[in-house]
């Protein structure tokens, strides 16, 4: 087996847990959910850790980690928005987030081509930061670990922020592609 594929690997492992993740969650069986959610994280940066350690990067894992982390989220916060646990406004701005990132990629790698790559800037990767802790205080406030519900309406709002901060950056850095290809093509119509 090529060593390079492991990162990969262990991402289709990660998504494969996504599934049984939201069942745990809406079933209220926390602790389990729990451990599985520090499974995926685990998982997470481990793929991350090979794959920059050992150059094991492929296109593939460029594109299947993050896919991997949003629908991870995207999952999480559904379910606990479906027990009441998070308010629904919220699920809703990641939503719309992450469908604009997502559209707006598709969009820049057919215009650009495939020397269209997103980076994530320090805002996304500080909103997933947020998003990974609210959900583990969500989970900790429903096994009554604590007085973690105390720091909830806090980290909803951090996170509701981090998310129009993130999408904001991503679609300044967007926009400056487009005008870069833009120019690109000018100076290429013009010889």
């Amino acid at each position: 087996m090529n060593p390079a594929v492991i990162p990969n690997a262990i991402t289709v492992g990660r998504l494969a847990l996504v599934p049984p993740l939201g069942w745990l969650l809406l079933e209220s069986r926390f602790v389990e959910a729990l451990a599985l959610f520090a499974v995926a994280g685990v998982s997470d940066g481990l793929d991350g850790l090979l794959a920059r350690r050992f150059g094991w990067t492929s296109r593939l894992g460029a594109i299947l980690d993050p896919a991997a982390d949003k629908l991870l989220m995207l999952v999480c916060f559904g379910a606990l928005t479906r027990l009441g646990l998070l308010p629904l406004w919220l699920f809703v701005v990641m939503l719309v987030r992450d469908l604009g990132i997502v559209g707006g990629s598709l969009f820049l790698r057919g215009y650009v081509g495939p020397a269209f790559r997103p980076v994530p800037g320090w805002s996304g990767k500080g909103h997933t930061f947020v998003q990974v802790v609210l959900v583990l205080a969500v989970i900790l406030a429903a096994l009554e670990v604590g007085r973690v519900s105390a720091v909830i309406p806090v980290l909803v709002g951090l996170a509701a922020l981090t998310a129009g901060v993130s999408a904001a950056e991503y679609f300044v850095r967007a926009w400056r592609e487009l005008a870069k290809a833009r120019q690109t093509t000018k100076r290429e119509g013009s010889r």
